[in-house]
């Protein structure tokens, strides 16, 4: 991708631990170790992002422009529009704002920490344009510890779902109980299918949830179903149709099979 002035340049540089005889060389260090630490900050810097563009692959937030040996660069660019994502993970990473940083964040934090450790390397990230924004990680160092506790566990979850679809099938879930939306909770392609029926109708999902427990906002949700109600076919039901009819699944409209089983309600 042709670069411009609408780009700032990051690099993320890894090199041998102080006092050791290890070389940093294309044959010392995974590549693919490499390509998963840029993957993380990718990640990192998404945590600050809208979820309109959090959730989009499509939006280049960092792009790879190349890899130099030697000490083993990586650079990259974020066009100037979400730079400010970048930089807040980078300067979360520097300050070491654990508590603070979103959840997704603190997870490719911690990550990258490991993929160091791993890699027995030091990595310096850092913007080329700015001064201010640098980080270094240290083999050494051990990965970040957040003091804010979590809790996980099986929930029911009262609401709507206000949108569905997507490259990869999801759902966004408005809760009764506060208003706020989960945004693109991953579904399969048969739940995908059936919601479309389901939008702004008061349904109930069931899954494994991750509660912040200062501030019991939830963190992280993965769905497990709908809970049954008389007005919807449970979604487990529908997995196992589509596993006895096969192909001829893909010819069935799923919102009228759905209707003519409520009786022609909708």
């Amino acid at each position: 991708m042709t670069q411009n002035s609408n780009q700032t340049e990051f690099q993320m540089t890894f090199s041998a631990i102080e006092n050791s005889n290890r070389e940093i060389s294309p044959s010392s260090i995974s590549i693919p170790k490499l390509i998963e630490a840029l993957r993380e900050m990718d990640r990192g810097a998404r945590a600050y992002a809208p979820p309109e563009i959090a959730e989009d692959r499509e939006i280049p937030i960092i792009a790879l422009t190349g890899i130099h040996f030697g000490s083993l660069n990586l650079q990259f660019f974020v066009p100037d529009d979400y730079v400010l994502f970048t930089a807040a993970f980078t300067n979360d990473l520097e300050q070491q704002n654990w508590n603070q940083m979103p959840f997704k964040a603190y997870e490719a934090a911690s990550n990258l920490y490991k993929t160091t450790s791993q890699m027995k390397a030091n990595l310096r990230i850092f913007s080329l344009n700015n001064d201010a924004l640098e980080v270094v990680i240290r083999a050494e160092d051990r990965a970040p510890e957040r003091k804010v506790g979590f809790t996980s566990g099986s929930v029911s979850l009262p609401g709507q779902i206000i949108q569905a679809g997507g490259a990869k099938p999801a759902i966004d879930f408005r809760l009764d109980s506060t208003g706020k939306t989960l945004h693109r909770i991953a579904v399969d392609t048969v739940t995908a299918r059936l919601v479309g029926s389901l939008l702004y109708t008061p349904v109930v999902i069931q899954g494994e949830a991750t509660w912040n427990s200062d501030t019991w906002e939830i963190e992280k949700f993965i769905f497990g179903g709908l809970v049954d109600s008389p007005y919807q076919i449970p979604s487990s039901a529908l997995g196992e149709l589509h596993e006895i009819l096969g192909d001829t699944w893909s010819s069935i409209d799923v919102e009228t099979f759905i209707t003519e089983l409520r009786g022609g309600r909708t």
